[in-house]
C-alpha cells in the first residue's frame, strides 16, 4: 500500500496510552494529524470537501463516540466490496486491539448518517470499493515528503500513520507542514485522476 510503518506507531496506546507519555530528545511530543484522513482524501478527489469535524453531525445523529463512528468508515472504506458488509458487521461487534465495539444497528445508522450528510460518499462509491488502500499509497506519499523535509529542516519527526510525532514547541510548524504537503500530494493525485486510474490496480 505504500504506508511507512514503524515501531512507535505499534505501541499501545488506547487501553494504556503509552505514546502520549513518550519523549523525544527528553522533550514532551504531540501528535498532530488529520481528521478523518482516508475519507478527507477520497472526497477531495472527487471535489468535493468534508468540514473541518465530519464526526459530529453523525454523533449527533447516532449518539456513537467519535471511536465508533471512525470504525465504522475506517472498515467501510478500506473494504473491498459491497459483499462484505454483513461480515463487516460481525467483526465490529469483536474489535480488537482495544478499539470500541459498534453493534449492527449502529453500524447502520452511521451509514445512513454518513450518506445523508455527505451523499458524494454514496454517489461516487468511496466506501465497500477498495479505497483505503488507495488512501494508504497517498498518505505514504505525504509521509515521505514530510521525512525528508524533517531531515532537511533538522525537526525530528515519526509518522504514525497520518499522523506525525514531533517535539510539543514543532507542532505548529509540522501542522502547517504537512497541510501543504497534503494539498500538493492530492492536487498532483487529483489532476493524474488517481482513483479512476487505480480503480482495477490494488
Amino acid at each position: 500500500s505504500g504506508r511507512i510503518n514503524n515501531y512507535f506507531q505499534t505501541l499501545a496506546n488506547r487501553r494504556i496510552p503509552l505514546r502520549k507519555s513518550t519523549m523525544l530528545d527528553g522533550v514532551a511530543i504531540a501528535e498532530p494529524d488529520f481528521s478523518c484522513n482516508h475519507l478527507r482524501m477520497a472526497s477531495y478527489l472527487v471535489g468535493e470537501e468534508l468540514p473541518a469535524d465530519p464526526y459530529s453531525v453523525i454523533a449527533s445523529d447516532t449518539g456513537l463516540t467519535r471511536d465508533g463512528i471512525k470504525t465504522v468508515i475506517t472498515k467501510c472504506i478500506g473494504a473491498v466490496s459491497l459483499s462484505q458488509k454483513g461480515g463487516i458487521f460481525i467483526q465490529a461487534l469483536n474489535p480488537k486491539r482495544g478499539r470500541v465495539a459498534v453493534n449492527a444497528d449502529e453500524f447502520k445508522a452511521a451509514l445512513a448518517s454518513i450518506e445523508r450528510h455527505y451523499p458524494w460518499v454514496a454517489k461516487e462509491k468511496l466506501l465497500f470499493n477498495d479505497v483505503g488502500t488507495r488512501m494508504q499509497y497517498l498518505e505514504g506519499e505525504i509521509a515521505l515528503d514530510m521525512l525528508q523535509w524533517s531531515v532537511e529542516e533538522d525537526v525530528p519527526l515519526i509518522a504514525v500513520h497520518d499522523a506525525y510525532a514531533c517535539k510539543r514547541s514543532d507542532e505548529d510548524k509540522v501542522h502547517k507542514q504537512m497541510l501543504d504537503v497534503w494539498s500538493k500530494v492530492l492536487n498532483s493525485a487529483k489532476s493524474n485522476n488517481y482513483l479512476s486510474e487505480t480503480q482495477y490496480t490494488v
